[in-house]
């Protein structure tokens, strides 16, 4: 995946990052390295934080990105 570059990609990729309810930062900051970062929601559904894991990509399955947002789903619905 390549940095985001222009109006158009940008749009594109918040619709993108909103219907898979999570971001990804795909090498665009350090090679090799892959970022998941997702919002923590309050109950009357406002922000109040976020969560991101940062793993190197050869630890993560090509499916990994779907496969764990449900881990951080799970994660960012159970608030202390």
């Amino acid at each position: 995946m390549a940095t985001i570059h222009g109006q158009y990609g940008t749009s594109d990729e918040l619709a993108r990052t909103r219907e898979q309810g999570y971001a990804i930062d795909d090498e665009e900051n350090e090679r090799g390295i892959i970022c998941f970062g997702q919002a923590i929601y309050s109950a009357d559904g406002r922000v109040e934080g976020a969560v991101s894991v940062s793993v190197p990509r050869y630890r993560l399955p090509a499916e990994g990105g779907p496969r764990s947002s449900n881990t951080y789903n799970a994660c960012a619905s159970k608030r202390a």
